[in-house]
């Protein structure tokens, strides 16, 4: 199956939020014989200008190099990843596990495992706050068989420590994923 990847300047925009350009489209990479069936997530690395993919099927990530749209590596191991997150500040790559509910933390350089912490199984889309270094994980729900409600892990990611888990109902989740400016307006959502 052949796939076209679209990389718009958004992925951008999430980290350079001050520029007031509108969305355009800066690239596009083909994936054929690289990812097979679906694939979940994206994660940039600005500085390193890489993006990671999260190919489900495959139960790798791969990381591609932005300035000439090839694939550099393939990350394997660890089971069905979902979603992914690079913290450039610490140079690590936060990895949503579905099947086994984890959160791996991966080196950003070499991607050697350096921690794993365990969640609820059935994890899946993630967000990070900067100013706290909290990433809250969506995990239940309809992934293992449950339409009624999920659970949002909160990882805390300097520690590499999952903070516990809060419930989460369908009604909520539309509302709760969005980027927090400050940890604060995170908790009081939570």
């Amino acid at each position: 199956m052949r796939y076209v990847l679209a990389f718009l300047a958004l992925v951008f925009a999430v980290e350079c939020h001050a520029q007031q350009e509108p969305l355009r489209l800066i690239q596009t990479m083909a994936l054929p014989g690289v990812v097979e069936g679906k694939f979940d997530h994206l994660a940039v690395d600005i500085k390193g200008n890489r993006l990671f993919l999260a190919a489900r099927v495959n139960q790798t990530i791969e990381v591609f190099d932005l300035a000439t749209g090839k694939r550099i590596h393939s990350i394997s191991g660890f089971g069905t990843p979902h979603a992914e997150y690079y913290v450039p500040g610490s140079n690590e790559l936060l990895v949503a596990v579905g099947d086994d509910g984890t959160c791996k933390f991966l080196r950003g350089d070499t991607f050697e495992l350096i921690k794993s912490v365990k969640i609820s199984v059935g994890a899946d889309s993630i967000v990070y706050d900067p100013g706290s270094k909290y990433l809250y994980i969506v995990n239940g729900g309809k992934d293992i068989d449950n339409n009624e409600f999920s659970l949002v892990s909160v990882i805390d990611a300097t520690k590499r420590e999952n903070l516990g888990e809060t419930l989460e109902t369908s009604e909520w989740r539309a509302r709760s994923w969005r980027r927090w400016p400050s940890s604060a307006q995170a908790h009081d959502c939570l």
